[in-house]
């Protein structure tokens, strides 16, 4: 869901990316209704990775539900993300240009995904 990494920054040159997926089929084999959670960690440098992991500033998380086409020959998936990060100790929702939002409605966006089908 996150557009730019660290902007400041640049892109980095190490990203550690973590996901959970709960999927519901609805019509087994051709659509799924999903629920996700994402969290990464993008680091300048590689070392950083082992020397401050665990900075709660550096990383980016991401949620909410999707719609899944599970046909692998129309790999489609309809999200609805919500982002949120952690800076100076404090929760903040974000919008879809990283802006600080004060509500998770606000932070709410459309995605649409072309992804390869796991089943």
């Amino acid at each position: 869901g996150w557009t730019i990494y660290n902007s400041g920054f640049g892109r980095g040159k190490a990203l550690w990316n973590n996901s959970v997926e709960l999927r519901m089929p609805v019509i087994p084999n051709l659509i799924a209704l999903d629920f996700f959670v994402d969290a990464s960690c993008l680091k300048t440098e590689p070392s950083d990775m082992f020397t401050d992991l665990t900075n709660l500033d550096d990383w980016y998380f991401s949620m909410g539900p999707s719609i899944r086409c599970c046909m692998q020959q129309l790999p489609l998936r309809l999200l609805f993300v919500s982002q949120f990060k952690m800076e100076d100790g404090k929760f903040t929702w974000r919008d879809d240009d990283s802006n600080i939002v004060d509500t998770f409605r606000d932070s709410l966006h459309f995605v649409l995904s072309f992804n390869l089908v796991n089943r």
